[in-house]
């Protein structure tokens, strides 16, 4: 679990220039929430892979490339039961979950990724 201010996150209006590219690959992230305005409003999920043909010399909007791909967001509720949200990774619809929650009157966010996914298809793919 992360304090939402220790998560690395990137400003939906920033722009992909080489400073901002280098430090998103540093990270060593591969999916980074993108808020607008204050970091409890996450209204983006950036994949590395999208900034794959982005030329840090073109000054891409971050919100160019956010609309393009438009991930979806998925989130949680703290109190949402484990079993539910294997029901929904069963579907094979979400790869990541983000949960917003609170302790101790701190904000934290979690990142749920799908690792049971790729085992349920092994699983799957051995035994058919």
């Amino acid at each position: 679990m992360t304090k939402l201010d220790d998560a690395f996150m990137i400003e939906y209006s920033s722009v992909l220039d080489f400073d901002t590219m280098s430090l998103i690959m540093k990270t060593g992230y591969t999916r980074i929430p993108v808020y607008e305005n204050e970091r409890t409003n996450i209204v983006a999920l950036l994949n590395i892979k999208d900034l794959a043909f982005i030329d840090p010399d073109d000054r891409t909007p971050l919100h160019t490339v956010c609309k393009f791909y438009n991930h979806p967001i998925n989130f949680i509720f703290e109190d949402t039961r484990l079993d539910i949200m294997l029901e929904e990774f069963k579907k094979g619809l979400i790869l990541q979950l983000l949960l917003h929650g609170k302790h101790k009157d701190k904000t934290y966010v979690i990142r749920v990724t799908v690792i049971y996914i790729t085992f349920w298809q092994q699983l799957h793919n051995a035994y058919l």
